[in-house]
């Protein structure tokens, strides 16, 4: 039996957060730069099956208003999912996508399909993301909160033109904490975090977000996503130098 996609509301909040912080980027970045890279590392099959767009979607819909303003910067794309049939679908989803738009906007975009974990890739990413005249947006949407170290997101924001959205599950953090060593702890929450301290979700996230804002340099805002009798589930974590 083929497995069904459908979002949950908070998953279709978390998509119009991600639409309007793109809405702006690339109206902002692409009359400054040659080159608009965009990283989605857990993008699904890009179109639900009740017809609702997926982040990849909203990532080319969003390029192609920004393209019909600035046609002469390249808009490049990187989609990530570990599933060979979720990246079968989306493949075919985005080429029936991409045949409503102009055909000049298809010869400005590449793609780009991986299917693995997306630190396997991370370091290529990155090394792509710092090119000369590339501003980068990476979408970090992982399935649960220890597939994310601390450093990978460190990381990410050494370049002065990236931006990062980041899907911080919080609760998964404080549901777990009980079965996380020191070492899991820090891979997660970044090192010399004690392990002691993962007393509730307030901690856990402000705790996080101080340690963000310190070790990356970065403007740090966050929207807190919760469960229909209102206990946090994760904050969706933006990222910027700008």
């Amino acid at each position: 039996m083929a497995e069904m996609w459908n979002p949950k509301e908070h998953s279709q909040i978390k998509e119009s957060i991600l639409e309007k912080y793109l809405g702006v980027w690339y109206m902002k970045i692409t009359y400054r730069f040659r080159r608009a890279y965009y990283v989605d590392t857990c993008s699904g099959p890009g179109v639900f099956d009740n017809g609702i767009h997926g982040s990849p979607m909203i990532a080319l819909k969003n390029a192609f208003e920004a393209w019909k303003k600035h046609p002469s910067c390249g808009y490049e794309f990187v989609f990530c999912d570990a599933k060979a049939d979720v990246l079968r679908r989306l493949k075919e989803n985005i080429t029936s996508f991409l045949s409503c738009f102009e055909s000049g906007f298809n010869s400005a975009v590449q793609i780009h399909f991986h299917e693995c974990d997306f630190l396997e890739k991370f370091d290529m990413i990155l090394n792509e993301a710092k090119k000369k005249e590339t501003a980068a947006f990476l979408f970090i949407d992982p399935f649960n909160a220890s597939t994310v170290p601390f450093e990978a997101i460190e990381k990410a924001m050494k370049g002065i033109s990236t931006e990062v959205l980041f899907n911080f599950m919080h609760s998964d953090i404080n549901r777990n904490k009980r079965l996380m060593n020191s070492e899991k702890t820090e891979r997660i929450m970044g090192k010399g975090y004690d392990q002691e301290k993962l007393k509730s979700v307030p901690i856990i996230r402000d705790r996080y977000i101080s340690d963000l804002r310190e070790r990356t340099g970065a403007y740090v805002t966050y929207y807190t996503m919760k469960t229909p009798s209102e206990s946090p589930l994760y904050d969706l974590i933006h990222l910027t130098k700008h």
